[in-house]
């Protein structure tokens, strides 16, 4: 006898891309949208709909280029009111823009809602509860709203690391088995060297040096001003110390960096170039002494992967998914201590040879978290979710 709640055929997916419409994209965007094109490229036994809602500031027209998927769902409602509907009333069910599915997935800390579907959310880190002080009251109010609702609803929840599902464990007391890890990942083809495009946008950006990289969103979490002050030491100390370039749109409080960058005087010797495209950022990334990412707090880290894809050193912090993330392939130093980041940016230009070497094993590592084998762990989830 067939199981009426197995589906017979393809697995009718509904997946909620919304945060693809977040511009300029960032992490989270950056990550929906290759494990996306990743699992389109390999959706043998599925029938993918994608659904996006937009912000109010976002035009319709925006919705980007998807590899793998020609016909597109933006939904005219704004993104805010779709998720109150979702998050406090369970409607309106997504099958009103997809049609029927049997399981239905939130890339974002929001959970569809359904008529019938198995539902899946993805949290990508719990930093709003565990580094309260590093956003605002608004942020900590929705997210702890949408997580929490995520939490008692889904059929499944995933996470992005193995960090972060042992977080959403012992913050909500979720039990293990309804958490299932579908991690980060990286297209290893965009990490190719493009020597040409690297001198192009140095000329551009007046980066005529050799220099350190941050990449990223200018934020408290991220430990900018930590880092500021352990790379005035370098420079106190020595003359050969490179540059620092710092790539990323500016989000909340990011005051406070560019004051540290004015009381240490350090203007000209750091450089904030904004937020670039994609291509750009990776092409200045490949061309870096380090990457340099001291962050409070990550779910994931994606910056350090891409660094590591990119055959780039990195000194970064122990906190969140960062070793899980390296393997242990990078300078790990404690988040809060200046002294210990200040030796790892003088190890990165003291011991070359050992460098090369660690850079070597994390370009390894990065090989085997591709967007590829990420799709591959989420088809298993929806498998799983759907009792297929």
């Amino acid at each position: 006898m067939t199981d009426p709640d197995v589906p017979a055929g393809p697995l009718a997916v509904a997946i909620d891309v919304s945060p693809v419409m977040d511009l300029p994209l960032t992490g989270v965007g950056y990550h929906v949208l290759g494990l996306i094109e990743a699992l389109l490229e390999n959706a043998n036994g599925f029938d993918i709909r994608l659904f996006a809602a937009r912000s109010r500031h976002t035009p319709e027209s925006s919705f980007p280029f998807i590899r793998g998927f020609s016909q597109k769902r933006v939904v005219s409602h704004f993104r805010r009111l779709k998720t109150i509907l979702w998050s406090r009333v369970n409607w309106p069910p997504i099958e009103w823009f997809t049609g029927r599915v049997d399981v239905a997935h939130g890339l974002f800390h929001d959970l569809p809602a359904s008529r019938r579907a198995r539902r899946l959310a993805t949290i990508h880190d719990l930093s709003f509860r565990l580094l309260p002080e590093t956003h605002t009251r608004q942020t900590i109010a929705r997210e702890t709203r949408l997580v929490q609702h995520c939490i008692r609803k889904a059929d499944l929840m995933l996470a992005v690391s193995e960090q972060c599902r042992h977080d959403v464990h012992e913050a909500y007391k979720v039990p293990m088995d309804r958490i299932f890890v579908t991690p980060g990942g990286i297209r290893l083809d965009e990490f190719e060297p493009a020597p040409e495009r690297m001198k192009t946008l140095r000329h551009k950006f007046g980066v005529d040096a050799p220099y350190f990289i941050y990449v990223g969103t200018i934020e408290p979490r991220k430990n900018l001003t930590r880092l500021i002050a352990a790379y005035a030491r370098v420079r106190a100390k020595r003359n050969d110390a490179p540059l620092l370039v710092l790539v990323g749109r500016r989000g909340w409080d990011s005051e406070a960096v560019f004051k540290a960058i004015t009381n240490n005087r350090l203007q000209g010797a750091v450089l904030y170039l904004g937020y670039l495209a994609r291509t750009d950022s990776l092409a200045l990334l490949k061309g870096a002494e380090a990457c340099v990412y001291p962050s409070l707090y990550e779910g994931f880290g994606l910056p350090v992967l891409e660094a590591m894809a990119a055959r780039v050193a990195v000194v970064t912090s122990k906190a969140g998914a960062l070793l899980e993330v390296s393997g242990g392939h990078a300078l790990h130093v404690d988040a809060t201590d200046v002294d210990g980041l200040t030796h790892a940016l003088e190890t990165v230009l003291d011991k070359q040879e050992a460098v090369k070497a660690m850079v070597a094993k994390a370009r390894q590592r990065a090989e085997t978290l591709t967007w590829r084998q990420s799709a591959a762990r989420l088809a298993q989830a929806y498998r799983l979710a759907a009792g297929a």
